[in-house]
This record gives structure tokens, sequence and C-alpha cells, in this order.
């Protein structure tokens, strides 16, 4: 559930990136309850750790979350974001889509991908 903080060296204890994707994925319920329908999307932006779990292999978390809310979920990372932080903003998904949607179904994107080794294994 914690972790050493890596902001201080290791002296306090966080919460664990898990732990904070599960707090968060529980206020994308809240937020998705109690916004209008017109507010189909909802984006989220929180530390890459926090994403990476909230994504999930595949995407299959995200979607699983985007199918029992019935909204569509946009999730960025953001380093500079702390751990325990994150921010949700209800839009519609054509503005989403403008904003961040930069990617078509199938189309074929070249990217650098890394090893996480946040809290589930060690680093390489």
């Amino acid at each position: 559930m914690t972790e050493p903080c890596s902001y201080c060296g290791g002296r306090g204890k966080l919460p664990s990136a898990e732990s904070i994707s599960i707090l968060a994925e529980r206020e994308l319920r809240r937020v998705a309850r109690n916004e209008k329908k017109e507010r189909e999307a909802l984006l989220i932006t929180c530390h890459p750790d926090v994403a990476e779990i909230l994504i999930g292999p595949d995407g299959e978390t995200v979607d699983r979350i985007e199918r029992e809310i019935q909204r569509a979920v946009y999730v960025r990372a953001d380093p500079e974001q702390h751990v325990e932080k994150f921010d949700i903003v209800p839009g519609t998904n054509r503005r989403s889509d403008k904003k961040y949607g930069h990617y078509r179904g199938a189309q074929v994107v070249e990217c650098r991908i890394m090893r996480s080794w946040c809290s589930r294994s060690p680093p390489l």
C-alpha cells in the first residue's frame, strides 16, 4: 500500500501508485455519476506510474472503466505531477479528441518503449 518516498530520499512513506490508481478510478466513477450526460469524456492527468496502472496491459483497465462509466476516458501522464495528485476534467469527446486525440484508429505510430520499474518490479 505504501512505498519509500522518492521525494525525501526514502525517509517517509507515500501511497503506492497502485493505491493512487484505485483512488483515481473511484473519483472517475464519482465524477461520471455527478456530471451531465453531455460531458461524455473525462480527462485524467496523473503521474506516469499511476497512468500506467490506470491504462493497464494493452489498455484493458481503461477500456473496462470506460464501459462501466459509459464515458470516454483520456489518461495523460505528467512526470511533473506528484504521485499522490491527479486532476479530472469533464468534457466532450469532440473537444477532447481535438485537443488530445491526435491519433486515428489503426494509425501506425512510432514510439520509444521503456520498461517500467515502478513498484511492481526492480530496476534492470
